[in-house]
């Protein structure tokens, strides 16, 4: 079998399982709700019905284009469909790294102090502590988030 043969059969068992859910939806419309869900049913509705107008003229006409745009009409959204929340969580972790990455105290003693706290690094914190001691003695902002941390932990 080609591949074209292959896209039609795909494409047929696609327009199938639409036809079903068309007709299901119109023998049996959904009740309740209010109006702005009503509507918002009644769209979806149109446009299954739209797409499977669409999908059945495309799989029709002779044409190889037609099958794979037929085919690429109901993949390409399901792609995204599938792929968003994966981009999404990528996005979220790039831009926790990147807040990971920002200084928490603009003096670098006492961010090196900070992030040793913050990763629980208790030697490395002693460490810090005894090479810059009259730094930590004079800032309150470093007990504050020492607290915070220790709250959180």
């Amino acid at each position: 079998m080609n591949l074209v043969k292959i896209i039609t059969i795909i494409n047929w068992i696609i327009i199938g399982v639409l036809a079903i859910v068309v007709i299901a939806a119109t023998v049996s419309p959904s009740k309740g709700g209010d109006a702005a869900t009503k509507g918002l049913g009644q769209a979806i509705y149109i446009l299954a019905i739209i797409v499977l107008a669409v999908l059945i003229i495309l799989n029709l006409l002779p044409y190889r284009w037609s099958k794979i745009v037929a085919l690429a009409v109901v993949a390409v959204p399901a792609f995204l469909i599938w792929v968003t929340p994966i981009w999404r969580k990528y996005q979220r972790d790039v831009d926790a790294q990147k807040e990971f990455a920002k200084p928490i105290f603009p003096d670098p003693s006492l961010d090196k102090i900070a992030r040793a706290i913050r990763d629980g690094e208790v030697e490395k914190v002693k460490e810090l502590l005894q090479q810059s001691p009259k730094t930590v003695s004079t800032n309150g902002e470093l007990l504050g988030y020492t607290i915070g941390e220790a709250a959180t932990a």
